[in-house]
């Protein structure tokens, strides 16, 4: 499966949309974390007049980065979702293996 940040919005609803384990809640919450930080970096392009310079590249450089960091978000919650799902296919197993997976999917905001 490609990367869900390299993907166009098209793609990623028909994936969401359809019958499969992944993407799922997770990513879908990641990519509205993405749309709402570039309406932000927007206003703040508009607003540019209410800003002194410095204050202003430094506000859109921490939005830019928030918005990266959101978009990779999306990607490692199906990663995490995928190797939990296989682990649950995987009938030779072990509980540690488990709980190591249920672990890292837990630690994905």
């Amino acid at each position: 499966m490609a990367e869900i940040k390299s993907s166009s919005i098209s793609v990623f609803i028909k994936q969401l949309k359809s019958k499969t384990s992944s993407p799922g809640g997770g990513s879908a919450a990641a990519i509205v974390l993405s749309l709402s930080l570039a309406l932000y970096k927007k206003c703040l392009n508009f607003s540019s007049g209410n800003f002194s310079g410095p204050e202003l590249k430094r506000a859109q450089l921490l939005i830019e980065g928030y918005l990266e960091d959101s978009l990779k978000l999306a990607d490692k919650d199906r990663d995490v979702y995928l190797a939990l799902r296989d682990l649950f296919k995987n009938k030779d197993c072990s509980s540690s293996e488990l709980t190591d997976a249920y672990k890292d999917a837990g630690l994905v905001p």
